[in-house]
């Protein structure tokens, strides 16, 4: 597998790493995490930063994250792709970013107001968060 690009994103832009190092089961869910921030870029027409993708997991422990982070991404028992990804918009607000991405994604999403970023798991509870 390689690193590809779409219009706006690498897959190494989703990652955060050298893709070539991924394990070999991630790699693949690279591809779904990149055609998703491309098509979430296109619905909303403004540009995206990924500032957090995949975690491996001594670095997920390191930073605080949750066990079971979306952002250690993984298949689930169906073959879902669990996935997670951290973004932000250099034309607009953390705030009015999460309100425009809220009701397109359907899955875990949260505003991170002091970090100014939002939180996006599509694969994830249907909740609404705020921190």
């Amino acid at each position: 597998m390689k690193n590809i690009k779409t219009k706006n994103f690498k897959t190494s832009d989703v990652v955060h790493s050298d893709f070539n190092k991924l394990p070999i089961e991630v790699q693949p869910i690279a591809y779904i995490a990149q055609g998703f921030i491309q098509a979430l870029r296109d619905k909303l027409g403004i540009p995206l930063v990924v500032t957090s993708g995949y975690r491996y997991p001594a670095y997920n422990k390191q930073i605080g994250g949750s066990e079971n982070s979306f952002h250690m991404w993984r298949f689930d028992k169906d073959g879902n792709a669990i996935f997670a990804l951290d973004v932000m918009s250099p034309s607009m607000p953390a705030a009015k970013l999460y309100e425009l991405i809220k009701p397109l994604v359907k899955g875990e999403t949260y505003l991170h107001r002091k970090l100014q970023f939002v939180h996006i798991a599509p694969y994830g509870a249907d909740e609404e968060w705020v921190i």
